[in-house]
């Protein structure tokens, strides 16, 4: 019993230390993302562009000797889009109404968008000139991307991508979209179960939208790398 209890003891220590070779700071080789793993198993993220910055917290699970999967609190910044028909268009043209409800301090001008009908780019809009949408073709496919740019601001700030309608038969009737999303989903930084794996003393991430791999440096814990979160 004592034999088999200490060999269990000893699994246990080689795998909670294997688990903190992940622990610590890391800065990107190639851009302005850098990261820092905790032993409590959390994570913090930033992303820098220009004036704008992005972050996430979440989780980090160990899933071999090497590697680990990172999910965020939130996993998906996509804006899901509500949509009513409103019958047959009588003349030409169907009507495209949209219509934004943010969850903000900011007034609609600091916002806007670009349609993209079909599976290209239609128009751009500010979101306080809300005019309905002349649409001379079938709709096979609506999806939006929205856009900040604060009045009075030089912030930069990253755009947001609503989900995509499909229509099949193509639609060819008026139609209401709704759109209702967080304004903090500019900032936010998703992480849905990706992996990271151990390289020497460096890590890789993978990423999914640039669908590669990219190289993270690991530093001092002394050094100071963030600037939304407070380092002790």
């Amino acid at each position: 019993m004592k034999s088999i209890t200490l060999t269990f003891i000893g699994i246990l220590t080689v795998g909670c230390a294997n688990s903190q070779h992940f622990v610590g700071k890391y800065i990107s080789k190639e851009t302005p993302n850098v990261f820092q793993f905790k032993s409590d198993s959390t994570f913090l993220n930033e992303y820098l562009e220009g004036h704008a910055i992005k972050y996430s917290t979440g989780t980090w699970q160990k899933m071999s000797k090497n590697t680990i999967t990172i999910k965020s609190e939130i996993r998906n910044t996509n804006i899901p889009i509500k949509f009513n028909c409103s019958g047959s268009s009588n003349s030409a043209f169907h009507i495209v109404s949209v219509h934004l409800l943010i969850d903000s301090g900011l007034t609609l001008p600091n916002y806007g968008f670009e349609v993209y009908l079909n599976g290209r780019f239609f128009g751009e809009k500010n979101a306080d000139n809300l005019s309905p949408l002349k649409i001379s073709e079938p709709i096979r496919s609506l999806s939006l991307m929205i856009l900040k740019h604060p009045v009075g601001s030089p912030e930069n700030v990253f755009p947001l991508h609503t989900d995509t309608l499909k229509f099949d038969p193509p639609l060819q009737q008026n139609v209401d979209v709704n759109v209702e999303f967080k304004d903090s989903y500019f900032y936010y930084n998703p992480f849905n179960s990706v992996k990271a794996k151990i390289r020497r003393k460096n890590i890789e991430i993978y990423d999914p939208v640039m669908k590669k791999w990219d190289t993270f440096i690991k530093i001092p814990d002394s050094d100071h790398i963030f600037v939304h979160f407070k380092e002790e």
